[in-house]
């Protein structure tokens, strides 16, 4: 593997943990009937249009039937990550220095399915150029194979990105005086309405950016899917959880791994709910061999996983956004980095140490940050205890 693509393989393993913020919120709130709550947008679960500078659409078709997993509304993200409800408990509320960053993820997980495919910037996630729907081209009868309809879709967003990377490299070129709509093709205009939430000379920007351009598949569905899963599993886990005095709220954690497929398997070898690899899984004793993999057992993998998150948790100083950002990265790695940057907070780490193995922190940390919305989600069994406690 050579060196240049590792970096963005180990973001896309380990940004998933910011995944945590949209699905949270959206699970149990649905079963909640939040459909009423105030928290919602007044538009309710009706699939509200991107903003031309924000998010514009590559590709616009007749809308298709709403599937299934609509049932999880749509929400003012800015009202719920406020937390206006003060529904999270305070060792999991989103720090200042992380609102954007769990605002992007919260999307991913909330607002796009898996036919939306989001381009941003890597360093900076919730600067957006563009949002690519592919579902014309993966519901249509053409090409007969759906892995043929799935080229086409590659190459749809493919294309896509190179125009991205070509409106980069000319905004970068332009004078000063060439920045208005007047001097701006139709791209141009959108990375560069994108670029301007980053303050500071746009051209500067655009030149950073060049090599820092990435897709993001939407997760709504998926989402979804876990949330219909999680309550056959939650109610033993959080009992797992009690005994070893951990916050049930960790619990959640699967729904980012792996939305509680307890067969699911990554292109690296980690396996089950909690997604152990084979030297992960064995050193918190489970059993990994050709016979038997407990990896794949719900219950006994949750046991595993207290105990690892438990002695993250201490060699950490007992920081649970550092603890669940080891859970990818391994603690050897975070306390590496926050030695090098001189602070044990998670969002100075990010904007300080560059190093390209741990930019994938941005979505890591982002896990911690949504456990919050776990509560807003899918209470848990102390939910009303531990608000009773909050001033």
């Amino acid at each position: 593997m050579s060196k240049s693509k590792m970096p963005i393989q180990i973001l896309e393993k380990t940004l998933k943990g910011i995944a945590f913020v949209s699905g949270t919120l959206a699970i149990v709130f649905a079963a909640l009937n939040a459909h009423q709550s105030p928290l919602l947008s007044s538009e309710g679960s009706k699939e509200e249009a991107p903003s031309a500078t924000a998010v514009p659409i590559a590709l616009s078709v007749a809308p298709a039937p709403a599937p299934s997993y609509h049932i999880v509304p749509l929400f003012d993200r800015e009202r719920v990550l406020s937390d206006m409800s003060r529904r999270i408990p305070d060792d999991f509320l989103i720090p200042p220095g992380l609102q954007q960053r769990v605002g992007f993820w919260f999307d991913i997980y909330s607002r796009y399915d898996s036919h939306k495919r989001v381009i941003h910037h890597v360093l900076y996630p919730w600067v957006v150029y563009k949002v690519v729907d592919v579902e014309p081209i993966i519901n249509t009868d053409f090409p007969k194979f759906r892995w043929q309809r799935n080229q086409v879709a590659d190459k749809l967003v493919k294309d896509e990105m190179q125009k991205v990377r070509v409106a980069l490299k000319r905004l970068a070129a332009k004078k000063k005086s060439q920045l208005d709509d007047e001097h701006l093709s139709s791209d141009e205009i959108q990375v560069r309405d994108a670029l301007l939430s980053l303050g500071g000379d746009v051209r500067r920007r655009a030149k950073e950016a060049l090599r820092e351009v990435r897709v993001q598949t939407g997760q709504r569905n998926f989402f979804a899917e876990g949330l219909q899963t999680a309550p056959r599993y939650l109610p033993t886990m959080e009992e797992i959880f009690k005994k070893h005095k951990l916050p049930i709220e960790l619990t959640r954690l699967p729904l980012v791994e792996s939305s509680f497929n307890k067969h699911a398997k990554s292109k690296v070898g980690a396996a089950g709910i909690w997604q152990f690899m084979e030297s992960t899984g064995r050193s918190q004793k489970l059993i990994v061999n050709n016979m038997i993999d407990e990896r794949k057992s719900p219950f006994k993998a949750t046991d595993a996983a207290a105990r690892l998150l438990k002695e993250n948790h201490m060699i950490l100083s007992r920081s649970w956004e550092l603890a669940i950002t080891a859970w990818n990265h391994g603690p050897g790695g975070i306390k590496k980095a926050s030695r090098a940057v001189g602070s044990k907070d998670l969002a100075r780490i990010i904007e300080v140490y560059h190093s390209r193995t741990l930019i994938s922190l941005q979505r890591t940390s982002l896990a911690n940050s949504s456990l919050l919305y776990t509560r807003s989600a899918i209470p848990t069994s102390s939910s009303q205890d531990s608000l009773a406690k909050r001033p």
